[in-house]
Order: structure tokens, then sequence, then C-alpha cells
């Protein structure tokens, strides 16, 4: 009933075909609770209850952290395979059709977004970190046409191409520059978020805390008071 009166005051529809109830945190107890009151209904249409669900092309469960993060690197891994195996037929990973450069150039724009997309926003666990950085040597390998038992500071040296963890770390540094400088709420989330969260926590803001101090950047007041640009930063 909240969310029927939510939408029609902000005037949107909620789609009941594309929409889901999930429980979250609930207890075995009360998921299965909620998993069995059946039908669910907004305006009039039946909403489906399921313990996963797709949101911004990133998928999620509601189980537990673990599994919440398990889905989302198992959809990159395999949109990765698909989209190398879409670019085939250009010659991808066929030395005799396109040059090694020409692929790696169709790597970089194609198949590496689609391998770290929302991967920035997840606190991943290290056995996760090790299949993703497993899946981008393998491709560069084949693309190089080089055993996989060779060197791999050999590989990235080769392609140009920095690791899949340094990648990501990258992307999160560029994201909290963009959010620390960003005036309004988003800045005013991320410095509170700072100052509360302790190292137990799984926020994000935790997880880029820890990149301050592996690459040893300054906190994100200190940023903030620099003023740097996203070029200098």
């Amino acid at each position: 009933w909240m969310c029927e009166q939510y939408a029609n005051r902000e005037r949107y529809i909620i789609h009941p075909e594309k929409s889901v109830i999930t429980p979250f945190f609930l207890g075995k107890c009360l998921n299965d609770l909620v998993l069995d009151n059946q039908p669910w209904v907004i305006n009039d249409n039946k909403v489906t209850v399921s313990e996963t669900f797709t949101h911004l092309g990133i998928q999620r469960s509601s189980k537990n952290l673990t599994c919440s993060i398990q889905p989302c690197v198992e959809a990159r891994l395999s949109t990765s395979r698909l989209t190398i195996h879409a670019l085939m037929g250009v010659g991808l990973t066929m030395s005799f059709i396109l040059p090694p450069t020409v692929s790696l150039k169709i790597y970089n724009l194609y198949v590496l977004p689609r391998l770290t997309y929302g991967l920035l926003s997840i606190n991943l666990r290290s056995i996760d970190i090790k299949s993703l950085e497993i899946q981008h040597r393998r491709f560069l390998y084949s693309i190089l046409h080089l055993p996989s038992q060779s060197s791999v500071a050999g590989l990235h040296i080769l392609t140009g191409i920095l690791p899949l963890e340094a990648i990501l770390d990258i992307q999160r540094l560029c994201y909290l520059h963009h959010l620390i400088t960003s005036k309004g709420t988003l800045q005013e989330i991320v410095i509170r978020q700072w100052a509360m969260k302790d190292s137990k926590s799984h926020s994000w803001v935790v997880l880029t805390r820890c990149l301050l101090r592996k690459y040893d950047l300054p906190d994100p007041l200190t940023i903030l008071s620099l003023r740097l640009t996203k070029l200098q930063w």
C-alpha cells in the first residue's frame, strides 16, 4: 500500500512484470513467511516474490552478503565470455585477420567494460577478484596466442593493460573523487559515512578508505580542501 501511495503521489508507475518483492536479512523463518505469503499485489497487479533481482544491470541476492556478491560476479564473467564469442566473427582472437594491437583495442573498448561493469560499487572478496583476474588474463593470453604458463608480468607489459584489480582500484578512486567534489547531498553523505563507519562495516566508504591507505593518498577531507581537478587527481 505504501508503494502504491508513493508512486501515485510522485506520478510514476511500478511495472508489475519488471518489479519483484525481495525480503532482506529477515532470518530464515521470516524469509520463508514472506516467500510463501502469495500473492503480493501492487495496483491490482500480481508481483513476483524472488530472492534475486536485477537493478541497473547488476544482479543481487537477499540471502546474505556473500550470496549477494556471487550472482553479480558470475553475471560479469558470463557476459564477458559472450562478448568475446560475439566478437570472434570479426577476428578478435585470430592474428591472421586482425593484428594483436587492434584486438587489444577492441578488448579494451568492448569486453573490459562488460567485465567490470558495476563492480566498483561492490566490496569484492579475494576469491571473486581471483576468478575475475583469471578470466581477464585468459582473454589476453588468447589474443596474444601465449600459453597460460607465461609470465603474468610479461603479459601486462606486452599488452599495456593493467591487472583487473588495479583497473577496479582506479575506477573506485575516480568515482570517490567525483563524489567528494560534487557539491550537495552526495558530498555530505560521503563525508558523514567516512566519519561514522568503522573498519568492521561493509560500507563502500570503508573500501575506499583502504584504497587510499594502499596508495598512500590523503583522506577525503584533505582532498576536498586541495580542490584537485579530475586530471590532477
